[in-house]
């Protein structure tokens, strides 16, 4: 099965569970990536040709995507229903409120101080828009790189060392780089948290248990 054919059978098989009207779109395509490019491109350049971006139950990924090892491709998608799963957990704009906060606040702040004050009364606001620690962020984050262990332990056969030295790289760059904007600066605790497997034996929450079991029925476990 390809890259593509086994993306699109998660989808099918689990995301859709979720989300029916979930889907993969290419983000060159997209005249909403685009226009979000025009503004992340600031501090993070690889926007649309490196990082996979959902919104809402939409997938958006880059050029090239579905060129790399299938099981790899689908760890990434994976990851993405988990941020879809997590969209429907929390209701109205809650989940992007929690993603976004505090710099989701800005533009309600300034409005708000605008019409109340005037603009320059407005400017302290602006405030908002640093990279300020974003504990929400880090949360859902670390939730769906989750899928680093699933995948890097059972089809890839990695040892928990290799893959704890993975995570404390990938992941904590990401967490405390420009990628996700300086999302959580304190490097350590990003670590502690993303190589906590205890998630694994957590019998209420099927998240990662159902990833797992796709796994097993495709035959892409080999441990």
């Amino acid at each position: 099965m390809s890259s593509r054919e086994l993306a699109n059978d998660y989808i099918e098989s689990v995301a859709k569970k979720y989300a029916p009207k979930t889907k993969i779109v290419p983000k060159q395509s997209s005249k909403l990536m685009k226009f979000l490019n025009f503004f992340v491109r600031i501090f993070n350049k690889s926007f649309m040709t490196g990082y996979v971006t959902t919104i809402g139950s939409t997938i958006y990924v880059p050029d090239g995507f579905f060129d790399r090892d299938p099981a790899w491709s689908l760890r990434t998608i994976a990851h993405e229903v988990i941020h879809v799963r997590q969209k429907k957990r929390y209701p109205f704009f809650l989940y992007e409120l929690f993603y976004g906060f505090p710099q989701i606040l800005f533009p309600v702040a300034f409005i708000c101080l605008w019409l109340s004050f005037g603009f320059w009364w407005s400017l302290p606001s602006l405030i908002l828009l640093a990279p300020l620690p974003a504990y929400g962020r880090l949360k859902l984050e670390i939730q769906a790189y989750r899928t680093n262990y699933i995948f890097l332990k059972y089809s890839f056969g990695w040892k928990d060392e290799e893959i704890f030295a993975f995570n404390s790289e990938h992941v904590g760059k990401q967490m405390t780089g420009s990628g996700y904007y300086f999302t959580w600066p304190f490097m350590k605790h990003v670590e502690k948290l993303i190589n906590d497997t205890s998630f694994l034996n957590d019998p209420v929450d099927d998240m990662y248990s159902e990833i797992l079991q796709f796994l097993y029925d495709r035959d892409l476990v080999i441990i």
